[in-house]
């Protein structure tokens, strides 16, 4: 919030945001009475990034008078989950170089990597990678937080974001923007402690540490293939793997959610779908089927997956569009 406060002075500037996206930024945008400037993912490459589109959203959009600011983009994706190669990172460089752009690294999810062809790597060390001029000069904004990584617990919000190339002024502004808090969040702040300082080899909670870090991402691992094999195995869905993050997209094309049928997905486990009018998304947990269209009424409908077998209902049918389904797994 305080950074792009920073950024938007009015509401002809504007802020590149990836499409789907993580919902606070259009809504902090709009807050603050910026202009959100989309550019979309392609999912039939696992939701890749493609410069050329950066460029045309950036000429239409200064084509209206809006003036393009900064570029946020999401590794590992919310909610897309997929892990951006370090070529993708090198042409947002420079893609933010030549334009003037501030980058926003919304990298939360950097500990939550689901399989080993492409790791995480972190937009400052790719900007630091490529030297002069780019190290030297491209604003660089990165977030990280407790609450998303295997340490979150419910209710435990803490984070940091690291300025990289932001002028000394700005940032002695933004401490006393963040000095003015009158209730600091103390158990947030001790977990973010704990989590850019873990356990050392030596210490005397090192192993404990080990085990039961690697036991969780194992879960989480097993839980992603689980998802998106469930998933591609419905009739007319189809759904990349989760490379990381919490959540998954996938895709169906059906004239009724009475043929959705998720036979394999959750064996054993006893979930409800409840219908919200919001977004145009689906969002799935492993407790909880939430879903919504941006077209049709639905109701409240129910999984119950005692056998492992179950399916969604709607009442009567709806336009043959293509809808989202977001998971999220946990």
């Amino acid at each position: 919030m305080q950074l792009l406060n920073v950024l938007i002075r009015n509401e002809h500037d504007g802020v590149l945001v990836p499409i789907p996206q993580y919902p606070l930024y259009s809504a902090t945008i709009a807050l603050l009475g910026g202009c959100l400037v989309p550019y979309y993912l392609n999912e039939e490459s696992n939701w890749s990034l493609d410069v050329k589109d950066l460029r045309k959203q950036v000429i239409a959009a200064r084509d209206k008078g809006i003036n393009v600011r900064g570029l946020v983009f999401i590794n590992p994706g919310n909610p897309t989950g997929q892990c951006l190669s370090t070529t993708n990172l090198q042409q947002l460089i420079d893609f933010c170089f030549a334009e003037n752009l501030v980058l926003f690294a919304d990298e939360v999810y950097q500990q939550n990597i689901y399989q080993d062809d492409r790791p995480f790597v972190s937009a400052k060390k790719v900007l630091k990678d490529l030297g002069s001029p780019y190290s030297e000069s491209v604003e660089l904004v990165s977030f990280h937080t407790v609450s998303k990584g295997f340490l979150g617990e419910c209710g435990q919000r803490g984070g940091y974001f690291e300025l990289t190339n932001i002028h000394p002024q700005v940032v002695e502004e933004l401490y006393k923007v963040a000095s003015i808090s009158l209730s600091p969040n103390v158990t947030g702040q001790i977990m973010m402690g704990l989590m850019v300082s873990p356990p050392k080899p030596g210490d005397i909670s090192y192993n404990e540490y080990i085990a039961e870090s690697k036991a969780v991402m194992e879960s989480l691992r097993r839980r992603a293939h689980i998802m998106t094999d469930g998933f591609n195995s419905c009739e007319n869905v189809i759904c990349n793997f989760t490379e990381g993050g919490h959540v998954f997209i996938s895709t169906n094309k059906t004239t009724s959610w009475s043929s959705i049928c998720c036979q394999k997905c959750w064996k054993g486990t006893r979930c409800v779908l409840l219908s919200q009018a919001a977004g145009g998304h689906w969002n799935f947990n492993s407790s909880r089927l939430r879903i919504w269209s941006e077209r049709g009424d639905f109701s409240s409908q129910n999984y119950n997956f005692t056998s492992g077998e179950g399916y969604a209902r709607s009442h009567g049918q709806v336009p043959e569009i293509q809808y989202n389904i977001y998971g999220r797994i946990q």
